[in-house]
């Protein structure tokens, strides 16, 4: 560590230029790790010449451990969400995406980075980029959860997803867009059309005019 300082000094001294800032973790005499911030400064006689450096150490422990417990904790959350069995993503108030899961990526047949920045219009039919876009809207305004099954029309005919979207806020409580859930329900839909249509179905009799 001694001769980092050192080579630190050395350097500042020759070229003149600023350390700001420098992470610079060591023990203490408990041997526990702490970690301090220092930022040297050169210090210059009247002609500009680099006579001597000034330097400035805070400990900044409790702040990098704040740091690596927030890294922790984003990583814990982007590992649960790309290993749901749900395709979920982000908008801003825009209307612009700003994240999209492992499984809406292969929905959509895109790279997250080939998504994020786009927006329903760039990925969807007219008709059905207007209804999403009412429905965030609707959600940011009101901020409250909106659950719906929707209908599609799809190559392989209607398909049903069970869609959740809910408002997004930042750590001051300000709205910065909409989060949506949604899974596929078309073989458990079909499943109970398929009953619904049988004819001893008391649900399907009752329908039927007498």
């Amino acid at each position: 560590m001694a001769d980092e300082y050192l080579a630190d000094e050395k350097r500042l001294m020759e070229t003149g230029i600023s350390l700001i800032d420098k992470r610079e973790p060591e023990e203490d005499t408990d041997g526990k790790l702490v970690c301090f911030s220092t930022s040297k400064l050169p210090i210059r006689d009247d002609s500009g010449e680099v006579i001597g450096t000034f330097g400035i150490s805070r400990d900044v422990t409790s702040h990098m451990e704040a740091e690596n417990a927030l890294r922790d904790s984003e990583a814990l959350y982007h590992s649960l969400v790309e290993n749901l069995f749900v395709h979920l993503i982000r908008k801003d108030l825009e209307g612009k995406f700003t994240y999209a899961n492992k499984l809406f990526c292969e929905l959509s047949s895109r790279a997250e980075d080939e998504i994020v920045g786009t927006a329903d219009f760039d990925l969807y039919a007219k008709e059905m980029a207007e209804k999403y876009r009412a429905n965030g809207l609707q959600v940011m305004k009101s901020g409250k959860t909106f659950e719906a099954m929707e209908e599609n029309e799809a190559e392989q005919g209607r398909i049903y997803a069970r869609v959740i979207k809910s408002p997004l806020y930042n750590a001051s409580g300000k709205s910065v867009g909409v989060q949506n859930v949604f899974w596929d329900i078309t073989e458990q839909k079909r499943s109970e059309l398929k009953v619904l249509e049988q004819p001893n179905n008391p649900a399907a009799n009752a329908s039927k005019p007498c």
